[in-house]
């Protein structure tokens, strides 16, 4: 296993203590809700309160908001002093501690920070002050109930969740990123999981979406911004995939639109046919995931199992 960039993870074992899941939403064309980012409250020693971090699996490595963090130095000048700099003027958070719950524990002698990231002023709401990404995983048990909107970071999985679980061969989560298979109709796809993608159901590059769109026709669903970066999702004018449905094994997840954005046609046309795109948290809105680093597997609870549309 790769070591976790963290310069410790620490989880109390024989224990299960979930951290709640706070979602932010937008609209898609003025009418549909749909989440956006998935964020968990985090207590950070430095602070001393509570904030809230992004929770992204799309991310290698975890971090920290500059901007946020200077704003929170106006009111605690201690904060500056832990602002450090590599010799290239990249910052860092120097000995950060962060507590996701009574139970799990991340401490990094040398913490990234995202210089161009965070608030530009500090909500009357909790904070934003970073991301936690694949990192955290160590070498642990990852729990995300979708269902109860809450996660839980542990060293084995309780006795009566593992009795439901189904585990999904050819699952490769060892190193970043989560690659899973999928079947979009009767097509065989790998994609990468990504926490951080909360809305897409299998999104691509945008000539890849041309080829499941009628005679190659496109056009603008939603824009967002990613990273501080403007990015334009694209979906087909009428989509010519005889099934749609989305499934992991033999489990349908649900029907899915194929969307695509231009910033992916160059990563897609090097990974050739070994990665088809990206899916997000809403696939597997009605399910209960289990990512397991110990052991390399990728499992699920759903409801009904292995059922059709």
């Amino acid at each position: 296993m790769p070591s976790s960039s963290f310069t410790s993870v620490t989880v109390i074992p024989d224990t299960v203590i979930y951290t709640p899941i706070e979602w932010s939403y937008d609209t898609l064309n003025d009418t549909q809700r749909r989440k956006t980012a998935m964020f968990v409250p985090v207590y950070i020693n430095d602070i001393g309160q509570e904030a809230l971090m992004q929770f992204d699996l799309g991310a290698n490595l975890s971090g920290f908001y500059y901007k946020t963090i200077n704003l929170l130095g106006d009111s605690i000048p201690e904060l500056n002093d832990k602002i450090k700099r590599t010799e290239k003027g990249t910052p860092y958070f120097e000995n950060a501690k962060i507590s996701l719950n009574k139970g799990v524990t991340l401490h990094k002698d040398k913490l990234y920070m995202w210089k161009h990231m965070g608030h530009d002023s500090l909500p009357e709401s909790l904070p934003v002050i970073g991301t936690l990404g694949y990192d955290i995983l160590d070498n642990y048990i990852l729990i995300i109930d979708y269902v109860n909107d809450r996660i839980a970071l542990v060293e084995s999985i309780p006795d009566e969740l593992e009795k439901k679980i189904t585990y999904i061969p050819k699952s490769d989560l060892e190193k970043f990123p989560v690659i899973l298979p999928f079947k979009l109709g009767e097509k065989k796809i790998r994609l990468f999981f990504d926490t951080g993608s909360s809305s897409a159901q299998v999104l691509t590059s945008t000539k890849r979406l041309k080829r499941v769109s009628l005679n190659r026709e496109i056009e603008p669903l939603d824009s967002g911004y990613s990273w501080g970066n403007l990015n334009i999702e694209y979906k087909a004018t009428i989509q010519k995939i005889k099934n749609p449905g989305l499934y992991i094994d033999d489990i349908y997840l649900q029907q899915v639109q194929v969307t695509g954005m231009d910033r992916f046609n160059t990563i897609f046309s090097l990974t050739g046919r070994y990665l088809y795109g990206f899916t997000g948290n809403v696939v597997f809105e009605n399910c209960v995931v289990v990512i397991d680093r110990k052991n390399n597997k990728f499992g699920l609870v759903k409801e009904t199992l292995k059922s059709s549309p």
